[in-house]
């Protein structure tokens, strides 16, 4: 979710994954030494990240409502360490025509 440029450790963050946006449910939220909550979509840690280095990436899966159509975006915020807050999004074209994944 982030890298430490810094000079000195910063204490962990907090990533926040959602909403899912209209037409996507989350169904799982999870990463590599991330405590995540699927309810909130939420992940924190509380270990220091050392300059250069960063954490794993924490993965948000979601299900495509099958009405789903057009551009729907997911935003991700991270917090903490002392450097305040990012934000970014994730755009992605729902194709009502592409049903290579319905049963």
């Amino acid at each position: 979710m982030g890298a430490d440029a810094g000079h000195g450790g910063r204490a962990g963050p907090d990533g926040r994954a959602g909403p899912a946006g209209a037409g996507l449910t989350a169904t799982s939220i999870t990463g590599r030494g991330w405590r995540c909550v699927q309810r909130t979509l939420t992940c924190t840690r509380s270990n220091v990240l050392n300059p250069g280095n960063t954490y794993p990436p924490i993965t948000l899966r979601v299900r495509v409502a099958r009405t789903a159509t057009g551009t729907l975006t997911n935003t991700a915020t991270v917090s903490g360490g002392g450097d305040g807050t990012a934000t970014a999004t994730d755009p992605t074209v729902i194709d009502p025509r592409d049903d290579h994944h319905q049963w």
